[in-house]
């Protein structure tokens, strides 16, 4: 019985190879689909991360145009303050 073709030897010779297979496909598939997932997020990051340092340097250009246009219209209110002063005791 146990070395005929339809015994239980053979059928659980079968049975264990053809389970075994399956696992190792089902495995095969879920390393790729993982790696596919690792692949997916680090590009998602690499479209997303931030550059400190240009983040920096971009805080920096935009405080000093902030500072020159506040320098310009002290400048601008201090001419039309002078002026409007001025003009003001001519008619007296």
């Amino acid at each position: 019985m146990a070395t005929s073709a339809t015994g239980p030897s053979t059928q659980w010779t079968s049975f264990v190879t053809s389970f075994g297979v399956t696992v190792a496909g089902d495995v095969q598939r879920a390393d790729t689909a993982d790696r596919g997932a690792i692949a997916a997020i680090a590009g998602q990051q690499s479209h997303a991360s931030v550059d400190g340092d240009e983040e920096t340097i971009t805080l920096l250009t935009y405080q000093t145009a902030y500072q020159a246009a506040a320098r310009v219209l002290t400048a601008v209110d201090e001419a039309l303050d002078t002026l409007i002063n001025r003009v003001g005791l001519v008619g007296r």
